[in-house]
């Protein structure tokens, strides 16, 4: 605590340590869960209230009260997890995996073996310990495996992660379950999963190719907030080339441009060099080149992959 303040606990909170604990980190003036720290120390109110722990960590973990210390934060879990206590098992791995530290990643990927029986999110981190061997030698189809048991265990974010895998495969079948788990999400708005429907309909993999479909999955993720499917649905626009597609694709591009897109920026660069839904401007289509990475030159040749 800082000097001269009076300390609540030793003038009245004797009787319930812990809640004057609580008091201490939610407060997080300077000291305080210092202080709170001892208060557990010497009385052991965190045996009956672990989520004291839980508190003091995410304190150190976000700077709150106290410098930032990820290490501190993680052994504060470790300790809790060596009790027994595995309520906050996921929020100590992610703290590991957060500091990414190589020696740690071992123990992330045990605890999360241990939590799988019973909870379903613990699949899914885990399956991304497999997809890009942390922790755990690299096996994509373990990791299929695990993110299946994550989607049955209605982990949503587990079916755009499974979608990446499996579109990526060369097997139609793989394809086909790319677009039918990550359909689930997309019928309900989800805008990761739009994009990524987007993506089956314009390259045809898994579904029909249907450029038409493609485009209104991107505007309808791009509405929702994906400035990646913005750029996907201009570069739509732009191949479409009919009515007001080009205009409608430079308002985008123009917009995403000025919030540091640089897929956006890129474009928006090739649409005043090849004067496309803008008249042609060869000055600002070389500044738009050079933003994108201060090599405007390689970005005017017409050759270039870019």
């Amino acid at each position: 605590m800082a000097e001269g303040q009076d300390s609540v606990y030793e003038i009245g909170s004797t009787s319930d340590p812990a809640l004057y604990c609580r008091f201490l980190i939610g407060r997080a003036g300077e000291g305080d869960v210092e202080h709170a720290l001892g208060v557990m120390a010497e009385t052991g109110a965190d045996k009956k209230d672990p989520e004291l722990v839980v508190l003091a960590a995410r304190a150190y973990r976000d700077g709150k009260g106290v410098e930032k210390d990820l290490g501190k934060a993680i052994q504060m879990m470790a300790d809790l997890h060596k009790r027994g206590i595995r309520t906050y098992d996921l929020e100590y791995v992610a703290l590991i995996y957060k500091r990414n530290r190589t020696s740690d990643l071992g123990i992330a990927a045990e605890v999360l073996a241990q939590l799988t029986m019973g909870e379903p999110e613990a699949y899914a981190i885990l399956a991304r310990a497999y997809r890009d061997g942390k922790g755990v030698g690299k096996d994509e189809r373990k990791a299929k495996q695990l993110y299946e048991y994550a989607i049955r265990g209605d982990v949503k974010w587990a079916r755009n992660e499974l979608f990446d895998i499996l579109y990526s495969s060369k097997d139609e079948k793989d394809n086909h379950r790319a677009v039918e788990i990550v359909s689930v999400m997309a019928n309900k708005g989800d805008r990761y999963a739009l994009l990524r429907l987007g993506k089956a309909y314009r390259d045809g993999k898994g579904v029909d190719r249907d450029p038409d479909l493609a485009s209104l999955y991107f505007r309808q993720s791009y509405e929702g907030g994906s400035d990646d499917a913005g750029v996907e649905l201009a570069r739509m626009l732009i191949a479409r080339s009919e009515g007001s597609d080009l205009e409608d694709a430079f308002d985008i591009v123009s917009l995403l441009s000025g919030k540091g897109n640089r897929s956006a920026m890129q474009l928006l660069g090739e649409m005043y060099r090849d004067g496309k839904g803008v008249g042609k401007d060869d000055a600002k289509a070389q500044e738009w080149f050079y933003k994108v990475t201060g090599q405007g030159a390689n970005r005017w040749d017409r050759s270039s992959p870019w």
